[in-house]
């Protein structure tokens, strides 16, 4: 869908992550797998942004949005900034296409959302 098959960096990637994953068994082992996807994230995101057509690149951005205010219903706090942030996002994309810059703006300030304790 996104190109992502013939992209030597993600291939390589997740040859990387399951072999990892075919051979941890402590909880450490899988806690580095965890982080190995936290790092690579800004990668696949950006590979979004630049390989989907602009339809399925605003209906995945849409569906990360939804999914981040159905976690702040279901009690999940990401902070004061997080209901601006996510307010004008959608604003945003209530208002058609956008350009692809403007998606990975809005990805990028999603990204940087942190639940809050």
């Amino acid at each position: 869908m996104f190109g992502f098959s013939t992209d030597p960096e993600i291939v390589t990637f997740f040859q990387q992550l399951d072999i990892v994953v075919a051979g941890a068994i402590r909880p450490d082992e899988f806690m580095a797998i965890t982080e190995m996807l936290n790092d690579f994230e800004p990668t696949i995101t950006s590979r979004v942004v630049e390989l989907a057509p602009l339809e399925t690149l605003h209906q995945f951005t849409v569906n990360v949005i939804a999914g981040v205010q159905q976690a702040r219903q279901e009690g999940m706090s990401f902070g004061a900034e997080a209901d601006e942030k996510l307010d004008k996002a959608s604003d945003e994309l209530n208002h058609g296409m956008l350009e692809r810059e403007q998606y990975r703006m809005i990805l990028r300030g999603i990204r940087e959302l942190h639940v809050q304790a």
